[in-house]
Order: C-alpha cells, then structure tokens, then sequence
C-alpha cells in the first residue's frame, strides 16, 4: 500500500481532511499530500500512502496550472470572498487595463505571500501573526507565472466586474496575492473569488478520482514507479546487499557491478534485481545516495 491517489478535492474540506478520511478508509499508518489546497479549492491532489510520502518532496516542488475567478471592488482580510470583506468600492475596469497588467505580472519572478498563509517567519505562521494581529515584515519569495490565458471577458456581477484566468505557475504562487497585485495594477483593488487546480506536475483532472468514490470504491493506488518515471539500472548481486542497506555507490560501481556506462547523466534512478525495484538513488556531488529503499 505504498503508493499514490490522484484525488479531485471536493470544496468545504481541507487537505488535512481529505488525507484523513483515506487513512482511515485504506488502514494506513502515514497519509501525505502534495501541497495544501484552501478548504473552498477544488481539483487536483496527490495523496501519498504510507512509506511513499517520503517521496512527496519531489511532487511539491513541480509546477500547477488553477482556474481562477477574479473580481474586482472587494478587499478582504484573506484576498478572498471566503473572507472578512475590509472594503467594497465601485470599480470600474476594462480590458485594456487588465491586459496591461498582466502583461506586467508575467515578468515578475517574485511575489508577497498573503497573510493567511502557512509560511513561517521567524518560527511563526503568517497566519499566527494575521490572528494575533502582530505586524511581520513578509519578504518577497520566489513565485512566477509560466503561462497565462484570458478564459473570460470581464463581466458584471452584484456591481462588480470579474473575470476567468488560467495561470500555469511555479512552486509557490499564491493566485490570492495575484488577485491583490492584478487590483492594484488596474487603479483599485481585486479579490479571488473560486480557485481549482486543472493540474499538479504531470496530473491533470482527467485522471483524478472524486473523493466519494475513493472511499466508497478503495481503487488500488499508483505504485511509485507509475508515478516516478525515472530510469533503471539492474544490479548484480555483489551490490545487492549495499544497495538494499543504503550504502552510498560510487560511479565506478555503476560500470562494474551494472554494466551501466551512461552515468554521467543520471539524476535519479531505480537499482532493480531480477527485475523487482530494490532503490531509488540520486546524483549528489558525482556520487549516488539512496533516497528511497523498498
């Protein structure tokens, strides 16, 4: 049961929820995910089972692409509408503006976090201080957008105009603190409104499994080699001992005890024997450390 769920995260329930109830519904001892998504978000979610949450670090740092609603006229307390609305002007904004804007946000490398959010300063959440109403400096962190597209024109909704974007970001991007800049950009302010994830990495909503069914059903999970692709180098059996205890390989193994001449490009890989995956090894300094061990 050392695996992965795609799950599509139903709105009204956080991360932590959802990582719960499959625990429980599977009898699993370790449950992980790959990124939190806000209670009200919907869409793509990695679930890691047991030993493969030790493998999350590398699903956390790809990119994500979120379908996004925009609106304009609103600041709230969490850059939401799920939150305390601080303030409610007539706005008025067209395309023109907007497309200047974005034009601008899509150089950026950089980006404010909102308040709300789990990054920690000085061993304190954001969203600690954001309670207990302390003033924090909040440095920029790297955040970009990969690709943008306009999916709606701006229309008018409760006096408010509002529109649909689909950004494609790095690790790290908070569309809440892209809806404040996009506000500010265009003369006013501009708050998200509905958020959901088409895509984290290489899964796209197309694969992803609702959680009702999940629990109902308890679908068998992806083995970690259906998730990480990477190469795979069979062992024999004068390393199979050192491979199985961790022992760090040195390139000249790889030739010896591998036949495997090609290891200048390796990054990470699968040790196998008789064909079954033993490890997963990665590059580190030209020589290979164990990161996993079945």
């Amino acid at each position: 049961m050392d695996g992965f769920l795609i799950i599509d995260k139903p709105s009204g329930m956080t991360s932590q929820t959802v990582c719960t109830k499959i625990k429980y519904a599977y009898k699993l001892n370790k449950v992980g995910h790959n990124g939190t998504l806000d209670p009200e978000t919907t869409g793509v979610m990695v679930v890691a089972l047991n030993r493969a949450t030790k493998m999350l670090n590398y699903l956390t740092n790809e990119d994500k692409t979120y379908v996004t609603t925009i609106v304009f006229g609103y600041d709230s307390d969490t850059l939401d509408i799920f939150g305390a609305i601080k303030e409610n002007i007539d706005m008025t904004v067209n395309m023109t503006d907007v497309n200047n804007a974005l034009e601008i946000i899509k150089t950026w490398e950089t980006q404010i976090p909102p308040m709300v959010s789990a990054i920690k300063v000085n061993g304190k959440k954001l969203m600690a201080y954001e309670r207990s109403k302390e003033e924090v400096l909040v440095k920029e962190r790297p955040a970009k957008i990969l690709d943008l597209k306009v999916l709606s024109d701006l229309r008018l909704v409760d006096n408010h105009y509002e529109m649909d974007l689909l950004l494609h970001v790095t690790k790290g991007f908070y569309v809440r603190s892209f809806a404040r800049d996009l506000g500010k950009l265009c003369g006013g302010i501009a708050i998200m409104k509905k958020l959901r994830r088409i895509s984290a990495g290489n899964f796209k909503e197309t694969e992803a499994m609702p959680l009702a069914d999940v629990l109902d059903n308890l679908p068998t999970p992806l083995a970690i080699d259906q998730v990480f692709t990477y190469p795979k180098i069979e062992a024999n059996i004068r390393i199979l001992t050192f491979i199985k205890n961790g022992v760090t390989i040195y390139p000249h193994n790889l030739t010896k005890d591998c036949n495997y001449l090609d290891y200048s490009k390796l990054t990470r890989f699968y040790f196998t024997y008789e064909g079954k995956n033993i490890a997963i090894y990665e590059k580190q300094n030209d020589i290979f450390r164990p990161i996993f061990i079945f």
